[in-house]
């Protein structure tokens, strides 16, 4: 599967990529996010889902994405706990 950017991710993950970068004072264009929609299982029972990769400078996490769990949640997680950092929220 080819690699995607953050242009091609749908227009309201994007809305909430800035609005938890905005909440955290982090600037969105110091990240680079990447993805693939991916299918996992066998050939009986096959799933698709999308795997996101978001890195600031040496720091890169992977997050898998459905319609259940939505990759930002998990984004929004690591910001809460400054995996890229301190951030200006508390």
């Amino acid at each position: 599967m080819p690699t995607m950017t953050f242009e091609d991710l749908p227009a309201q993950e994007q809305d909430e990529f800035y609005a938890i970068c905005d909440e955290a004072d982090l600037d969105p264009e110091d990240f680079n996010v990447s993805f693939t929609n991916e299918i996992a299982g066998d050939d009986e029972a096959r799933t698709s889902g999308r795997s996101v990769v978001v890195q600031l400078g040496s720091i890169a996490r992977a997050y898998e994405h459905d319609e259940e769990l939505p990759w930002t949640e998990a984004f929004k997680e690591d910001v809460s706990a400054q995996v890229f950092g301190a951030t200006g929220s508390s």
